[in-house]
């Protein structure tokens, strides 16, 4: 049998084709290399995306949260129950008052509230006296002792604020 030589390579046909055939799949291999770089590099630019929508919606969740609303106050709520008062002449309502905003909360009654409304109430304390060995102290005493039943968003707080306005109530106005 006469080995046949490649007359452009100067190589015998049969190792030219082994070659040929080895070349074919290093370029399939290649190729599977390279899909596999681009599905990663594809992978990667998605969830960059997805990342920085997350972000921006993250960002657009504070802004919205820290953005006071129309009178000024955090948009941040509470159920409260503000309880009975102890006197006698104890009004049926709490009135804290900010910057010339008064809140109205009937008390006794779950109602939701500013978290501002709460930092006044916090501050509303008055000096009681009290027998302590045979004498009278004074001791600091909240004037409208409260219970809170956990955070409320946005939309129950203005659909609150619309049910007691339109009862004419005072649970929260």
């Amino acid at each position: 049998m006469a080995l046949e030589i490649n007359d452009s390579f100067g190589i015998p046909a049969d190792v030219e084709a082994r070659l040929r055939a080895q070349a074919e799949a290093a370029v399939v291999i290649d190729e599977a290399a390279l899909l596999v770089k681009f599905t990663e590099e594809a992978k990667a630019k998605r969830l960059a995306g997805l990342k920085e929508k997350a972000d921006a919606a993250d960002i657009a969740a504070a802004l919205a949260e820290n953005t006071p609303d129309a009178h000024g106050f955090p948009r941040k709520y509470f159920w409260v129950t503000v309880h009975e008062g102890q006197d006698a002449g104890a009004l049926s309502y709490a009135t804290p008052s900010l910057n010339g905003y008064t809140w109205q909360i009937q008390r006794g009654v779950k109602a939701i509230v500013h978290s501002v409304a709460l930092n006044v109430l916090d501050e509303a304390v008055e000096d009681k006296p009290v027998r302590f060995e045979g004498g009278l102290i004074t001791r600091p005493v909240p004037m409208f002792p409260y219970t809170i039943h956990g955070e409320a968003t946005e939309a129950e707080y203005l659909a609150f604020a619309a049910k007691m306005r339109a009862q004419g109530g005072r649970a929260a106005v």
